[in-house]
């Protein structure tokens, strides 16, 4: 963004579905004389890039924000998945939708205000809300369907073998 603030965006109730692999559609796209850009231009845009999201939640009493995640955080994401789906250990696999949480969640300047340690806690709400919140910052993020996430959810079903809810 040209200002450097970050605006506040309310995301579609059905997302368009855009392919970003899609690359002879984003270069039609793209004006014939935008500028070749250099590592600092890109750079300079760091925090800068994206946008905040707003959701309602009325269990909760108000809005809570979001944002995209940087690539680092996108990583940490992708990571947490992998290891709780390795480790078929069913109180890893408990957290990753507070741990998602924690990650996502965010004030008006776009800082976190959780912090990763916090998934006990955030984990105690109501599962019917975290699983609403959770897929809308999956879909803030373009993960919906992701082949990481299943794996964790596949592995999920799997280690409970009672039969019980993760609710």
């Amino acid at each position: 963004m040209s200002d450097g603030i970050c605006r506040q965006v309310e995301p579609e109730p059905e997302p368009q579905e855009l392919d970003s692999t899609d690359v002879e559609a984003a270069n039609a796209a793209a004006p014939l004389d935008a500028p070749i850009l250099t590592a600092g231009a890109i750079l300079k845009c760091s925090g800068q890039d994206t946008d905040l999201y707003r959701l309602y939640v009325q269990e909760w009493g108000g809005w809570v924000y979001a944002r995209p995640w940087s690539g680092t955080e996108r990583k940490t994401w992708g990571l947490r998945c992998e290891r709780a789906a390795e480790s078929k250990n069913e109180k890893r696999l408990t957290l990753l939708t507070a741990e998602l949480i924690a990650l996502s969640l965010c004030d008006e300047q776009g800082h976190r205000i959780f912090k990763l340690e916090e998934a006990d806690k955030i984990n105690e709400l109501s599962g019917t809300v975290l699983d609403r919140v959770e897929d809308w910052i999956l879909r803030i993020n373009g993960l919906r369907g992701e082949p990481d996430l299943e794996a964790a959810e596949k592995n999920s079903a799997s280690t409970q073998s009672d039969g019980s809810s993760t609710d």
